[in-house]
């Protein structure tokens, strides 16, 4: 049990929490580290047997707990700069990035992340990450966040996290966190909270789930069907159609405080309030829809096909009333009137504020839509690391700095519909294996195939099955590329593969160039198909040439795709210029031993056999169907398994072999014939549908079969081919909503 002296202070934790929030902050944090600290020394002294909230909102005796430190353990390492973390544990496997322009890596304690930076953690992992002010959050096994933004009103620190996938646990001393997914929009202010947010069906938007458990603060979370404010000992259940609240347990409360031993307080501050009651408060007003219910939440993790427990909670409920969160006490900076068009993203770039405060102040979540000629209030909470994407023009000059504006607006985009083959459950992984890691260690990654030779004759129509929705463009202009950036980012890809022809080619070695540069500091990071082989009269020199070339100048840049510190470099119709596959395996292996013998780089060979492998690092098939062959994508499985088998043999210079899942919307080839000159290998045209989706979902749905370390998409912009995600005249933004659903999947897996 514990002592006289600490359940006196615990005492003193309850009478303050009972004065209902009107004493000062630093009393009661003064109060609570003086508890957490005595409670520390006699646990590690003695062994301590904890006390958790019952049912009836007694004391009584908890489960022995492991406090993740000993006596000698080191004070906690606490950021020197303030719009940071710092990571302070350590379980099993946990990978980091300090900020957005730099690879993942094993994270090590003191490991300072930054706005833009991201944390990810593998099976039976954590890790817990400090912030400047006292803060702590802690991340669960399978989970991953990027750490958005900082904002400062009246003192107290306001954090913006964005979960990935996973369940956050949140301990504050002061201040407000706000946690954005793609369900929902959660926050707390005050001291302890948990956030679960699972991913559903890439296929169905509607099953995904937001979980938020708010032990103690003030809570809101929401979404486009409504915001619910949530008290003590609340729990709120989100997603696409409505949502559910219900009350901890005594069971939650111990779960919390097993995971969160800095927390012990927590168990007398939450007996000063009754939990609140499952009945939200009467709406203001009368709903203008009903929405099904997100399902009932039991105390183990959540999945998105959860079944009601009771015949009381029906399949459909009233949505909440649209109440505003708790609004941020901040400066205004100014005034800015909707536009056609205009996001709240859009609007917070050019003002350099964060697009998250922007919704807050004026009652919004983050996916709320605008209305042409609102007027939205700009606080004063600067975006520091501004994503790249469309830029609307600002009303007034901001005392932050933004981005240039672009020349246009997009509309709104379309709902993705549903996929008719929807993705099948993943499989159960390999010993050993990680979500978000792939077999070989290292991260799992989603790049497109990208184009950068195209004019604007290239793009009419008359060579392609249908057309850019932004129209004929050059891919030299840098605006283009910017353009491309941003959709590249909210089609959630780690970066492009993309068709260079050598350093002879000067066209494409510049817009690569161009292409690194538009990506400065959105975390992209693309990674070059060397075509030099292809091309008429090249020889063997010019394929060493070309390789080095990509040594030299790009790959260790901060914007080149790695994987565990190894460069990618990706080729394609392996056989080119020899002709045989016989007489290309002697030539790939002179131009190895000439470029890259001691395997510096990873080096992906594509074919539908393991013939350059090992030599070649990894295997991947560009062309997933084929007019003779159709739904060769079913064959994927098959050539893992034969690349496996290779793995087998042993004796390799990375200790295994990358195999690169492909997924493709469609095909159509149809028009090529009117380009002209072609480099392709000759193949017969032929067209396949895209049956809105349907096609795309086919193909992704083996990828579970597969066991791939990473994932190409054919492709964001190969137009003369039809398998282009880039917005088009006939489909909109649709392909870049569901690549986002898969690549957001795929590295969850």
């Amino acid at each position: 049990m514990l002592s006289r002296r600490n359940l006196l202070i615990l005492a003193v934790l309850v009478s303050l929490a009972a004065a209902g929030g009107a004493y000062d902050w630093q009393q009661r944090q003064a109060a609570e580290r003086a508890a957490r600290e005595a409670i520390r020394r006699e646990t590690v002294a003695r062994g301590t047997i904890l006390s958790t909230v019952s049912a009836s909102g007694s004391l009584v005796p908890e489960t022995q707990v492991n406090l993740y430190f000993s006596a000698a353990a080191p004070v906690p390492v606490t950021p020197s700069d303030p719009k940071s973390a710092a990571v302070n544990e350590i379980v099993n496997i946990v990978e980091a990035r300090p900020s957005s322009a730099e690879a993942f890596a094993p994270a090590t304690i003191g490991l300072t992340v930054s706005v833009g930076g991201q944390v990810k953690t593998g099976v039976e992992s954590k890790a817990r990450l400090d912030f400047n002010d006292g803060g702590i959050v802690r991340l669960a096994p399978n989970s991953s966040f990027t750490l958005q933004g900082f904002a400062n009103p009246d003192g107290q620190s306001v954090r913006y996290l964005q979960l990935l996938f996973g369940k956050i646990w949140a301990s504050l001393l002061g201040g407000a966190l706000q946690i954005e997914t793609p369900v929902g929009v959660a926050t707390v202010r005050g001291s302890f909270a948990v956030f679960q947010y699972a991913p559903g069906n890439p296929a169905d938007p509607d099953d995904d789930l937001l979980v938020v458990d708010c032990l103690e603060g003030s809570c809101a979370a929401g979404n486009a069907t409504g915001i619910v404010q949530l008290g003590n000992l609340e729990r709120l259940a989100l997603n696409n159609k409505g949502s559910l609240k219900q009350t901890l347990t005594a069971a939650d409360v111990g779960d919390f405080l097993r995971n969160n031993p800095e927390s012990l307080g927590l168990a007398a501050t939450l007996t000063a309030a009754p939990p609140a009651t499952n009945t939200p408060p009467p709406p203001a007003a009368t709903p203008t829809h009903t929405a099904t219910a997100a399902p009932p939440i039991e105390t183990s993790p959540p999945t998105a096909a959860a079944t009601a427990t009771t015949p009381a909670q029906a399949a459909v409920i009233t949505p909440p009333t649209f109440t505003p969160p708790p609004t941020l006490n901040v400066a205004i900076l100014g005034q800015h009137v909707v536009r056609g068009g205009e996001t709240l993203n859009c609007i917070g770039r050019g003002y350099g504020v964060l697009p998250g405060a922007i919704a807050q102040v004026n009652g919004l979540t983050t996916t709320s839509s605008l209305t042409v000629g609102q007027t939205l209030a700009i606080p004063d909470a600067q975006w520091v690391n501004i994503s790249s994407g469309p830029v609307c023009a600002p009303q007034f000059t901001s005392k932050y700095p933004g981005l240039p504006v672009t020349t246009a607006v997009p509309a709104a985009t379309t709902p993705a519909p549903a996929a008719t083959t929807p993705s099948p459950t993943a499989t159960t992984p390999a010993a050993g294996s990680t979500p978000s890691l792939n077999h070989m260690g290292t991260e799992k990654v989603v790049i497109a195939d990208y184009v950068m030779w195209y004019s604007p004759q290239d793009l009419d129509g008359s060579i392609s099955w249908d057309a850019p929705a932004a129209g004929p463009y050059q891919s030299d202009d840098f605006s283009t590329l910017q353009r491309h950036v941003a959709e590249a980012q909210r089609a959630c890809l780690n970066g492009f593969s993309a068709h260079w022809y050598g350093p002879g080619d000067q066209r494409t070695t510049n817009n690569f160039n161009q292409l690194l540069k538009a990506s400065a500091g959105t975390g992209l990071r693309h990674a070059i198909v060397a075509q030099t082989n292809i091309l008429p009269g090249v020889t063997e020199q010019d394929i060493i040439n070309a390789i080095n070339y990509v040594k030299d100048n790009w790959a260790q840049g901060p914007n080149y795709l790695r994987l565990g510190g190894r460069p990618v470099l990706i080729f394609t119709d392996m056989p080119r210029p020899w002709g045989d596959d016989a007489s290309a395996l002697a030539g790939w292996t002179r131009v190895r031993a000439a470029a890259d013998p001691d395997h510096s780089m990873i080096w992906m060979a594509e074919g539908l056999t393991t013939t350059y492998n090992p030599l070649f690092d990894g295997l991947y098939v560009y062309r997933i169907d084929h007019a003779d062959f159709p739904e060769s994508w079913l064959k994927q499985p098959r050539w893992a398994t034969n690349l496996r088998a290779v793995e087998q043999q042993g004796n390799l210079p990375l200790g295994g072999l990358y195999f690169a899942d492909t997924i493709a919307p469609g095909f159509d080839d149809t028009r090529a014939a009117n380009a002209g000159s072609d480099l392709r290998a000759p193949a017969p045209p032929f067209s396949r549908d895209r049956r809105d989706g349907g096609y795309y979902a086919d193909t992704y749905s083996v990828i579970p079969q597969t066991g791939g370390d990473f994932l190409f998409v054919k492709s964001y912009n190969e137009w003369i081919e039809g398998t282009e995600i880039e917005p088009g005249r006939t489909y909109g933004d649709l392909y870049l909503n569901l690549t986002c659903r898969y690549a957001n999947d795929y590295r969850s897996r």
